[in-house]
């Protein structure tokens, strides 16, 4: 979302990738330890797609307080 908000190629100060460089360096992470916790049978399916509704409902909720363009 910050990403959004703030520009997809904003580089922030300090910073040497900008906002889809590093959101993609940070989904990449993401799927690993997700592929490493399927490997181990850590992840209850069902609860993962309740988890994904819940988000959905909160990320609409937020983008119709905000200014962004849906």
């Amino acid at each position: 979302m910050k990403a959004i908000r703030f520009g997809l190629e904003e580089t922030q100060p300090g910073q040497e990738l900008n906002n889809v460089e590093r959101m993609s360096l940070e989904i990449g992470d993401l799927l690993c330890i997700l592929d490493y916790a399927t490997m181990y049978g850590l992840v209850d399916w069902p609860k993962v797609d309740e988890g994904i509704e819940r988000k959905e409902k909160q990320l609409a909720k937020f983008l119709q307080h905000s200014n962004f363009d849906n």
